[in-house]
């Protein structure tokens, strides 16, 4: 295995139907894919080889992004040739947004979780999350609320820069929920960032396919969204793992709801930032749980009290209302660090979270509450932070790298299937565990963090 500070590149294809009835009268169902790559001029050719096959619909969904519509087994066919032996396909899935409980609406007091996770503390630092970007991919928002300031919105289904509005009766305004808790000026964790509302969901209720997603995502990033919050059901999409972990290297972090069964594993991917519910005691009883992917933070999910669309206000519960808690506090941090790479954002989160449970992490709330105040008041103890040239390894056992200086240092990844740890003599060690690593190339980072004493 290689470790690699860059991601490789992977055309992924991803799709979902049935297989077709082996009667020669019954109707063709189209099956559905999506394909994407990150650099945009090999998906300029599949599109190209794509459209000429006349049986098939091939819609072109942001740079990266290709949706395609055809005979099942044609597209298994044509894929894996049109994609070459550095290519991976699968089918697209229809993901819904996990099970909520709604409130009374207009009720608009001030919402605990706020207050639990520490925001207004971390305000008082002076991060409110001015000059950061955040996105809510969901069912829209409702652009006209008081309770908000919304810039902007895109709709990833009809690829337009209209209709976002989060009218979609099946979703009880969970679009504009979430981002009130985000983003809101009133009942929002990060009251000083500027929200967009990307709309990823079909006119059946509350349906989102992974190709959507993976166009909303794109269409956030390039706007410049520094935290992009998804409470939706995950897909285990190849595709769109790979998307996001390439814009993370960008500086873009991706919040994912773990769901609302109680049930393993948690909806998502790797490079998601998976959020576990919270009630006043612990952890909510109906929120996902599990290591692979791993449950990496948790925040306050029940009787949330948020935005509405015609502008009231209402609770609702569930995972996907603590992740914005989360997306809320990545903003509140680069308000104040802006030049902090995505993965030291995610690490100083976890590092300063209250631990819930134990060990920490576990599976049920990860590292714990998140603690947006502590992050930044930690910010402020930590000297000059300093890039280190990117180094490409071969990990086959253990191996250690020395480190300068004289203070004292500690070391930590994100990565589940790599272990650090330091020693006496100033250097920092890793191994990896064989039965959770990727196969291939990929990527993994080792923090080194020091304390100004």
């Amino acid at each position: 295995m290689k470790l690699v500070t860059g991601l490789a590149c992977a055309l992924v294809v991803v799709g979902g139907a049935s297989p077709l009835s082996a009667s020669a009268n019954a109707p063709v169902i189209p099956a559905r894919a999506f394909a994407y790559d990150p650099t945009p001029a090999r998906v300029d050719s599949l599109v190209a080889r794509a459209r000429r096959d006349s049986t098939l619909t091939v819609t072109r969904n942001g740079p990266t992004v290709v949706i395609l519509l055809g005979e099942r087994k044609r597209l298994a066919d044509s894929l894996p040739v049109w994609c070459r032996a550095s290519c991976a396909w699968e089918w697209d899935e229809l993901v819904s947004v996990p099970t909520t409980q709604d409130g009374e609406q207009n009720y608009a007091v001030a919402p605990w979780g706020v207050d639990a996770i520490g925001a207004p503390a971390a305000w008082a630092l002076g991060a409110t999350g001015r000059g950061q970007i955040v996105t809510s991919l969901d069912s829209g928002i409702d652009p006209t609320h008081p309770g908000y300031v919304v810039s902007g919105g895109y709709n990833a289904v009809t690829r337009s820069a209209t209709g976002w509005e989060d009218n979609i009766p099946g979703c009880n305004g969970h679009g504009t929920h979430v981002a009130g808790t985000m983003a809101g000026t009133t009942h929002g964790v990060a009251p000083g960032a500027t929200l967009y509302g990307v709309k990823v969901f079909e006119p059946i209720p509350c349906g989102s396919y992974v190709s959507s997603q993976a166009a909303g995502i794109q269409w956030a990033a390039a706007n410049g969204s520094r935290c992009i919050n998804i409470s939706i059901s995950g897909a285990n999409s190849y595709g769109l793992n790979q998307l996001i972990g390439t814009l993370r290297q960008s500086g873009v972090l991706v919040v994912r709801a773990n769901g609302n069964s109680g049930v393993q594993p948690p909806n998502g991917t790797p490079n998601e930032i998976q959020t576990a519910s919270l009630n006043g005691a612990g952890r909510s009883g109906f929120s996902n749980y599990g290591a692979d992917p791993h449950t990496d933070l948790a925040a306050p999910g029940e009787g949330i009290v948020s935005t509405m669309p015609g502008g009231g206000y209402g609770t609702k519960s569930g995972t996907s209302m603590a992740a914005p808690h989360v997306c809320g506090a990545v903003a509140l941090v680069l308000s104040v660090r802006p030049d902090l790479h995505a993965d030291s954002v995610e690490a100083l989160l976890k590092r300063t979270a209250d631990p819930i449970g134990t060990p920490t992490p576990n599976i049920y709330t990860g590292f714990g509450r998140v603690r947006p105040d502590l992050a930044i008041a930690a910010l402020a103890q930590q000297g000059p932070s300093v890039a280190a040239a990117p180094r490409t390894y071969t990990t086959t056992a253990t191996e250690c790298e020395a480190v300068n200086g004289t203070q004292p240092f500690t070391a930590t990844t994100d990565a589940p299937w790599l272990t650090v740890w330091t020693t006496p003599d100033r250097r920092v060690c890793w191994t990896v565990d064989p039965s959770r690593a990727p196969t291939g190339t990929t990527t993994a980072r080792i923090y080194l963090s020091s304390t100004r004493t």
